[in-house]
């Protein structure tokens, strides 16, 4: 566990000091522009690629002690070159509907950075966490914190080199996940040894339907999940000034990056021992890993977003450009955003358990409905500021009802008592950090390093109790 922290700790830092270079480098127009081409990315990333890396991970243990892993993993290359390949044309196709002329990027170098970028992070995100769920941690831990430090070297460099455009920024990303992704690869196969032993896998002997039946409805939530999280920024685009809307992004961006280095702290150590319990077809191994996952991830993660929205306004203010001063005032309510995603997340792992998927799908239209409809009649009259609480209202929407509909209910419980004591107890440390910041800190940068040093004082021993008194036994006994 210490490895990880470490090395979450590190890359963790690492994307605090690529959100101040980047917010150095571009300017407010540029990160809107920027945002945008990653939430195209990710959209057909999530929809074609994921959900079958889902599946590669739900049954990786199972391949692997049968020998077909390898055979798995080349059919799995030859299908990601022909979807990033192949999405071209539906690029062009969403960037010209779009038509809106703040985006001024050429619609060419669009499709060609989506479609590679498609394949170098496919590539760097199925290989390099399959040496996480087999337990290699330091070898994958270096690679991801490689991927991200050289990716923010080369993007730097690239746009000191030539121009403070956002081509160079990407290409930077996309030289550095190739690299590291194949590095990855080469280390399966090595550490696993699957040149030997292997036994072969035609295409004609694989169950496309029964496939089909099982990633079908993770693509359908994953194109929901991606509307509700990343698709509504196209709404935001259209009903708001451009600078303004990459301010907000920045302050988006900071909490997302927060919470997602906490999270994936949490995921590296316990979400081998989630995929390993669930693998096989026992529905009271598989209730009681999603339910000790949630266990261990969402009390820690209230205790962290709690952090955020004490820290996050004066971090902002030293992690940014200049220009991104105002980036401040959202951030509190997106880190309430991003914790309802991770939640999200977890819940719907509820159904990958015990392979149900298409549960997921009825929760997520109306949770991403509610937000939708609300956001286009609210933001253009109340700002920005209400997007990301819109987004946490329907992701909780979300939640609720997939618990409500969930399949098994005897076997898949939600730790209700340890989620509520959580919360008064970040609430009431947040509560006292907010009262000593109104009266002893100063607004400059003094105030702003001494609030973070108080408040790491204060809410880390509270983050150790969480760990000890609901998540470490079952750390210990996995």
């Amino acid at each position: 566990m210490i490895n990880i922290i470490v090395g979450r700790g590190l890359q963790f830092l690492l994307m605090l000091a690529g959100m101040k270079l980047i917010t150095t480098v571009l300017n407010p127009a540029e990160i809107g522009r920027f945002s945008l081409l990653n939430a195209g990315t990710s959209f057909f990333s999530l929809i074609f690629i994921g959900p079958v890396g889902t599946y590669i991970n739900r049954k990786l243990h199972e391949w692997i002690n049968s020998q077909i892993l390898k055979s798995i993993i080349n059919i799995y290359i030859y299908y990601i070159i022909i979807v990033s390949i192949f999405i071209s044309p539906l690029v062009v196709v969403i960037f010209l509907k779009l038509n809106n002329p703040n985006l001024s990027i050429n619609l060419e170098l669009i499709v060609l950075i989506i479609a590679i970028s498609i394949f170098t992070n496919s590539i760097n995100q199925t290989f390099i966490p399959i040496l996480n769920l087999i337990n290699i941690q330091k070898l994958y831990l270096i690679l991801t914190i490689g991927t991200i430090g050289s990716g923010i070297f080369l993007s730097y460099t690239l746009t000191s080199l030539f121009e403070s455009k956002l081509i160079f920024w990407m290409t930077g990303i996309i030289i550095s996940q190739l690299v590291f992704g194949l590095f990855g690869y080469y280390y399966i196969f090595r550490l696993l040894n699957l040149n030997k032993g292997v036994r072969s896998v035609s295409l004609k002997k694989i169950d496309f339907k029964r496939l089909l039946k099982i990633i079908a409805p993770i693509s359908i939530s994953a194109a929901l999940g991606w509307s509700h999280i990343q698709g509504y920024k196209f709404i935001l685009f259209s009903m708001v000034d451009i600078q303004e809307y990459g301010i907000y992004i920045a302050g988006y961006g900071v909490a997302a990056s927060l919470i997602a280095a906490l999270e994936l702290i949490l995921i590296t150590y316990y979400q081998p021992i989630f995929f390993k319990k669930i693998s096989g077809n026992n529905l009271i191994n598989q209730g009681l890993g999603w339910s000790q996952y949630a266990k261990s991830i969402i009390p820690i993660t209230i205790m962290g977003t709690f952090a955020l929205m004490t820290i996050g306004d004066n971090l902002t203010k030293l992690m940014l450009g200049p220009n991104f001063s105002g980036s401040s005032k959202y951030i509190a309510y997106c880190a309430v955003a991003e914790f309802v995603r991770v939640l999200v997340g977890i819940f719907s792992y509820m159904t990958i358990a015990n392979l149900k998927t298409y549960l997921v799908i009825i929760p997520q239209i109306v949770g991403l409905l509610f937000s939708c409809i609300l956001m286009v009649y609210i933001v253009p009259i109340y700002g920005l500021i209400f997007a990301p609480l819109l987004l946490a209202t329907g992701g909780l929407i979300t939640c609720v009802l997939i618990y409500i509909t969930r399949a098994n209910k005897d076997h898949f419980n939600l730790p209700l008592g340890n989620i509520i004591k959580t919360f008064f107890i970040g609430l009431l440390i947040y509560l006292f950090i907010e009262i000593i910041k109104i009266i002893f800190f100063p607004e400059n940068i003094n105030g702003y390093i001494l609030n973070l040093i108080c408040s790491f004082l204060l809410i880390t021993p509270f983050m150790v109790v969480v760990y000890y008194q609901f998540i470490h036994e079952y750390s210990k006994n996995d």
